[in-house]
This record gives C-alpha cells, structure tokens and sequence, in this order.
C-alpha cells in the first residue's frame, strides 16, 4: 500500500498566444495505492503462475477531478527454452475518471480564481469524463540468456484498445547498466508523479543545475537511469493516456561517473465534453528529450560536474507553436573548510518557440558557500566528527586495524600475492568486511597485480567468469 500526497505551487501560466486553448493548471491531490499477488515460480509445475489484485485511486482538489480503477487478473510464465519463456496474462479491470464542473459567469463562461485556475462548483454532478471496464489480456515473450541482461516484450488490449510494453535491462559490467521501456498507462498528475518516485533505484546520483538550483530531470545509478520527464511533461488536473518509450545508459570508469537519456512520451488528454476543459478533451501533447551527465570526484574535496540537455515540445494545441529548448552547463565545487565551500559554474541555455523570437542566456557564477550545522547533523557537533558517517559505500580511511582485521588482512593479501584459491572472511553485519577489502584494494601495488572486487552476489558461475575477465 502506497499513499502520496502533490501540490503545485505555480500560480499562473502567464499570458498564451491568441488562439492558443488553456490547460488548468493542477493544484494538489491525494492518491492511494494498494496491490496484492501470490504466485509460484515453475519448478513444481511446468508453468509458473501469479494471480494479482489492485485499487488506484486519486482525488484532486482541482474541479474535485477523481481517478479510480481496480483490477484482478492471473499471469503464467511458460519455459520453453533455459533463456525464453512465454508469458500472458488475463483478467478484469474496471477505471473511471470523473469530474465537477467550473463555475460559469453570467455568459456561461468558467470562471478562473486569482491563481490562473478553475473555480469548482461543488453543486454540479459528478460529470463522467473516461469510463472503461471489461477483460483486458497481454501475451508476449522473455529473453534472460543471463542473470545480467532481461528482455519482454507484451501486446495485448487495455483502455479498450492494442497496448504494447516492453523492456530491456543489460548489466554488462559492476558499473555499467542500460535500459528501455516502453509504456502505456491512463493516470492522473499526481499518481503518475508518485508512482515515478516509488519507481526510483534505492541508489543513484542525482544533480542540479549550479546555476539555478533546479534539479535535473534524470537520476542515473549503479542499476541504470530514470528520468521524470513524461510524468513532469504537463501539470495539468486533468488525467490523461500516456505512452512512450525511454531508454538510458549509465556507468562509472576511471572515477567518472556518467549517464545519458532519451526519450518520448505522448500524451492524450482526458475530460468531460459538458466541463469546464471540454476543449482539451482529446488533446495530444508529444516530448522528446535527451539528458547527459558527466561528473568525478577530483580530490577528496574537489568535484567537477557537467550536464546536457535538449527537449522538443509540441504541445498540440491551436495557435500555440512548438518549443526547441537546449542547455548545457558545468561546475567546479571544492570544500575549503568544515561547513564552508567555493564554486565555479558557467551554463548556456537557450528557448525557442515558433513565432516568437528565440532566447539565449549566458550565465556564470562564483561564489562561496557556508552552511550552518543544523538538527540534521547535530550528531557531527556531539561527536565532534570530521567526515560522513553513514554512507552507503564504505570508506577505506574509516579502517580500523584491530589485531583481527590485521590477520584477516594479510590471509588475504598473501592469497592475493601468491594466487592463491579462494579465502573466505566472515564476520557480523558492520565488522568491517567490505571495508577491509576496500583498504586493501588501496593498498594493491598496481603494478605488480591487477585486482577487482565483485560487490553482488546475484551472479551464476558464468557471469561470474565474465564480470572477472572484464
């Protein structure tokens, strides 16, 4: 079960060409999300199975919008091959978007507040934008020749016509990962934004722009990219169809991390033909974009980050013209003392919108930085620390050489030196472990031995071999 919560803070969308329709702007919403599935790999029987429930639900404060569906179906995985299996499933699904109609002025126009919005009118019925219900079935196959690398692909019929998904994930190295999705979804704004959060890897490196401070639309980590594009694409309050596909590649070599990702999404809007938005009923939007990301730690005080972006907007309306926006910038930050630090960033953005004249800004900053220690990192003050306790990676000059760790060190320092088989350490969760063997792979003289480590264990013998020979 997953609850969320999203609010818009922009109060208008400013002035629109003539001609051009107005989409409301979305103000906040509640929404739910519960799932439920119990299911068996094959083994026992020749198939595997799962059988799946789910209730999604939204309720904007924007003309009292309300999103729900529900679905139960059965899925079976069928082998054919060690690497190919087939895969289907059917069920029922049953979604119904509805909404309020606006306040109207004596002309019988919507009225709109002070903050580019919609008035509701609480006393209107419920006016039924979207309702579909009825059995809905995909079929398709999967390839996984290794634990590295997962290929599906389905078709089938949802929203009462053809759906086609897919997705690829290959891992070909620790560092390295790439990925393809294509979708197809109805939602509204805010379950769509929740749903992108929950979908986040639990590790991945996130970016700014050093000169605005708006975070960048795409994460990229160890398990490859994600990008909040299609789900930022519009905030409107109405729901909409969504398709697309996006695909990312992401990785880490000589200390750089790196990260890039393209895609596109097509929107289809959805509303009451008697509302207040019957004239973006069935109005389609398209983005298409594209996001790189090269950054490295210099030093242990000093790190370089770097972005690139471009989008291509057509928003589908009459009489609003197409948007070419593009930017690229870069920064230099280097802490200079505890709570105090320096940066140097440049960035060229430019805006382009037919029929108007194009924009293009340089921007530059310098500047110095300091930052109060706050509740959050009261525990540095009391401890008096000087560095990062708890992060995810361990940090070999956090090392302590106890007379175990000593012994534990040269067992394996010898197998390394001697070529040796393998040597297993063991010990509790936070001895030092991982640790160790980071101190250790900092202490390998380079030139005399090449050595890796291998963190997953989600590995069979031949991907083991590979991933070593890399």
């Amino acid at each position: 079960y997953r609850a969320g919560y999203t609010k818009v803070e922009q109060n208008d969308q400013g002035p629109l060409p003539p001609g051009q329709q107005s989409i409301d702007l979305f103000d906040d919403s509640v929404s739910h999300s519960a799932t439920a599935s119990v299911g068996m790999q094959p083994g026992q029987l020749p198939f595997g199975w799962s059988a799946s429930v789910g209730y999604d639900r939204e309720d904007a404060g924007q003309l009292d919008n309300r999103y729900e569906g529900k679905f139960a179906r059965v899925d079976v995985t069928v082998p054919v091959t060690p690497t190919v299996a087939l895969v289907g499933g059917v069920g029922y699904e049953a979604i119904k978007i509805s909404e309020r109609d606006a306040l109207r002025d004596v002309n019988g126009d919507p009225i709109v507040d002070s903050d580019g919005r919609l008035v509701t009118d609480s006393s209107s019925p419920r006016l039924v934008a979207y309702q579909e219900d009825g059995l809905i079935w995909d079929a398709g196959v999967m390839w996984r020749p290794s634990s590295r690398t997962s290929l599906t692909a389905t078709y089938g019929r949802r929203y009462g016509s053809e759906t086609f998904t897919g997705s690829l994930s290959y891992n070909p190295g620790r560092d390295w990962a790439v990925n393809v999705s294509a979708y197809d979804t109805v939602s509204g704004f805010g379950n769509l934004l929740n749903d992108s959060l929950a979908s986040l890897p639990t590790q991945f490196r996130s970016s700014r722009n050093p000169l605005s401070g708006d975070i960048n639309s795409c994460a990229f980590g160890q398990t490859g990219g994600f990008c909040f594009n299609n789900a930022l694409q519009t905030a409107s309050s109405a729901a909409f169809r969504q398709r697309g596909v996006t695909a990312s590649f992401s990785g880490t070599n000589g200390g750089w991390d790196s990260g890039f990702a393209v895609g596109y999404n097509r929107r289809t809007f959805i509303a009451s033909s008697l509302g207040g938005q019957r004239q973006i009923d069935g109005l389609v939007d398209q983005n298409y974009f594209a996001n790189a990301y090269l950054g490295t730690d210099i030093d242990r005080r000093t790190r370089f980050d770097s972005n690139v972006y471009t989008s291509y907007y057509d928003p589908g309306s009459g009489g609003a013209g197409n948007v070419l926006s593009a930017g690229a910038n870069a920064a230099l930050s280097r802490q200079i003392l505890r709570g105090l630090s320096a940066s140097a960033a440049v960035g060229l953005d430019s805006y382009k919108q037919e029929d108007f004249d194009s924009e293009l800004t340089a921007s530059a900053l310098l500047g110095l930085r300091y930052s109060f220690s706050g509740a959050t990192r009261m525990y540095d003050r009391f401890y008096g620390l000087s560095g990062r306790p708890f992060q995810l990676t361990p940090d070999p000059q956090f090392y302590f050489e106890s007379a175990t760790h000593r012994k534990a060190l040269s067992y394996l320092g010898y197998g390394l030196a001697q070529g040796e088989g393998f040597i297993v350490i063991t010990g509790e969760i936070g001895a030092g472990k991982s640790t160790l063997v980071s101190h250790l792979m900092q202490s390998v003289d380079k030139a005399r031995l090449t050595a890796a480590t291998i963190v997953t264990s989600q590995l069979d013998g031949l991907d083991m071999v590979h991933m070593a020979a890399e």
